[in-house]
């Protein structure tokens, strides 16, 4: 008997290959993001931004990697401590 291996998305080749993560992807990588607060946020179409490849009516959401990473860091609250 052979062994099964998990099949993993394609890992970009060049800096400017976009890293397609799924809802779940973004909420591993997030702590505290739940997919219901995505889910929420794509409906009220607020950041970070998403693609819907099959459509409206689709169930495809994928996200950009460098999206959420610019959402996230787009979000730093200044602190007292920090250097202007």
């Amino acid at each position: 008997m052979g062994t099964v291996s998990k099949m993993r998305a394609p890992q970009p080749q060049t800096a400017s290959d976009t890293v397609w993560l799924s809802p779940r992807d973004v909420c591993d990588m997030l702590p505290g993001v739940t997919l219901e607060v995505l889910k929420a946020r794509r409906k009220r179409r607020q950041d970070p931004p998403f693609y819907k490849p099959t459509g409206d009516s689709g169930n495809v959401v994928l996200y950009d990697r460098d999206d959420v990473l610019a959402w996230v860091k787009g979000s730093r609250v200044q602190t007292h401590g920090d250097a202007a």
